[in-house]
């Protein structure tokens, strides 16, 4: 419950503040496992950590202490897109992110529809950057270009950026065929 939770959040504030920047270690490793042991298994640290504030390191820390490896690594890269947070995105891309994998997170959405949805435009960069396979379709069947049009024609104030995306992805299709 709550209680269990808010212990297990005082342990990784608290490794993420020892660990400074640098990685954490054997200390905080064991401090950061019992926080991942005390938390419902069906609600996993870092999504309960990503839905409240945090230290803006805990869940850097929790993905390093984490044995379940690239599960972990694949819910910090949703919670990024829920945060908006690039670097924390550009972390666990560096870290093997699946960049192009549907998102529980995010109702089962891919990441470059996520970044669409939420206007998230520099994000959006930045997954093509990181190589997002731009033929992968959204939840809902749409063509990523698609949405782009489709969202362009309602959302006047953004219109211009997405003009500038859809060029983006014609341009490296176009390459990349």
């Amino acid at each position: 419950g709550m209680k269990h939770y808010l212990e297990a959040r005082a342990l990784v504030q608290q490794a993420a503040q020892d660990s400074g920047n640098r990685r954490i270690g054997p200390k905080e490793k064991i401090a950061v496992r019992r926080a991942i042991e005390l938390t419902d298994p069906s609600e996993s640290l870092i999504r309960q950590l990503c839905l409240q504030p945090h230290h803006p390191r805990a869940i850097d820390v929790v993905v390093q202490a984490s044995e379940a490896g690239k599960t972990a690594v694949n819910e910090a890269f949703a919670c990024s897109m829920r945060l908006r947070d690039i670097p924390l995105m550009d972390r666990m891309v560096a870290l093997g992110a699946d960049i192009d994998a549907p998102m529980p997170m995010h109702e089962g959405e891919i990441a470059l529809c996520q970044t669409i949805y939420s206007r998230n435009f520099d994000a959006f960069e930045r997954l093509l950057e990181a190589g997002a396979d731009t033929t992968r379709h959204c939840r809902d069947g749409t063509a990523i270009p698609t949405l782009l049009r489709r969202l362009q024609e309602h959302d006047r104030d953004n219109a211009p950026k997405m003009q500038s995306l859809l060029e983006r992805l014609q341009a490296s299709t176009q390459t990349s065929g």
